[in-house]
């Protein structure tokens, strides 16, 4: 209920994102290709989030929302998916809401990218459920659900969103954790997914290689570093985030029964990775670090849970009530 509440109560204050989730909603309802609305190169030729436009085209065609209404869906829909995606694989869910709480006070910029209406947090929502789905292995061995259900999200998240080759990275964490097995899995299923993805606009190979291209061109040439779009700046390190996991960590190996191999969970290691590549584009640690910090708190904290406080105890209760109260009031 209050993963529910939190982008509603945003959504009261009239609050609207000043980027790019207005211009989704302006070109859906135009109904013109960007070839008609910009100046666009040659070899740009298909919407680079062609799922998301088809899925606002129906939302309007379907409840007749105007630009502003397709603007609050984006907002709310996409923010309650990031929210609620974690709760299906936690056995403990007060866990996460004490993760999105801490995130929230660490990490700023979190409540507000998650906020934006725009569809790559449709990625961080799946990459938020791929973490869960691969840290829970005990064995390096994929199994083969995950490996099916692990496709069909890469393969939405290349539909909706688009940059189906970052999607790659999970894998690298995988194998950093040395599960050399499900690294070669996922990246079957990364595959395979991408393909499925890029299919559905119709345009398979030409998609393949327009989002590649896009990648190596998108900087273009620039003498200094404030010539770039502000999200492509490098992170400041996030040192708040370092030192909470620091004495997480430390707080970890003092308990009794704390294995050391739980850092090695692909959790962990795609947090590192994420905040390594956010030192050269900061969105590598916003749109990659930060899912995966907000997941591997999340599975500390659960295991601290069912060793020290009951499932059904008095305790356990109140607690759920108060890390509900300060998320509510901290979002």
């Amino acid at each position: 209920a209050t993963l529910i509440f939190i982008p509603l109560k945003i959504n009261s204050y009239g609050f609207l994102p000043g980027d790019d989730a207005m211009r989704h909603a302006a070109k859906t309802i135009s109904g013109k290709t960007w070839q008609q609305i910009l100046i666009m190169r040659g070899d740009f030729q298909i919407d680079p989030s062609p799922g998301w436009q088809a899925i606002l085209a129906r939302v309007h065609q379907g409840f007749g929302c105007d630009a502003e209404q397709l603007v609050i869906f984006s907002v709310i829909a996409l923010m309650s998916l990031v929210l609620l995606c974690a709760l299906p694989w936690l056995r403990r869910p007060e866990a996460w809401l004490a993760a999105l709480f801490a995130a929230a006070i660490i990490i700023p910029a979190c409540t507000t990218r998650i906020a934006r209406g725009r569809p790559y947090i449709f990625t961080d929502a799946v990459l938020i459920t791929i973490l869960f789905l691969w840290s829970r292995q005990k064995k390096d061995q994929p199994r083969l659900l995950v490996s099916i259900f692990t496709a069909l999200l890469v393969a939405a998240s290349a539909w909706i969103h688009g940059s189906w080759y970052l999607l790659a990275l999970p894998g690298a964490a995988i194998l950093f954790g040395g599960f050399w097995r499900s690294a070669i899995g996922y990246g079957a299923c990364w595959l395979a997914g991408s393909f499925l993805g890029c299919s559905l606009t119709g345009h398979p190979w030409e998609f393949l290689f327009q989002a590649v291209r896009h990648l190596f061109e998108a900087f273009g040439h620039f003498a200094v570093n404030r010539q770039l779009e502000p999200e492509w700046h490098t992170s400041d390190g996030a040192t708040s985030a370092v030192l909470t996991v620091a004495a997480m960590l430390l707080w970890r190996a003092t308990s009794i029964g704390w294995n050391p191999r739980a850092v090695l969970n692909p959790a962990f290691m795609m947090m590192i990775l994420g905040w390594a590549l956010g030192l050269k584009v900061q969105r590598f640690w916003w749109d990659w670090g930060v899912p995966a910090f907000l997941v591997w708190v999340a599975l500390e904290l659960q295991e601290h849970f069912e060793q020290h406080v009951a499932f059904d105890s008095v305790r356990r209760r109140s607690e759920e009530r108060r890390v509900g109260k300060e998320c509510r009031s901290r979002w």
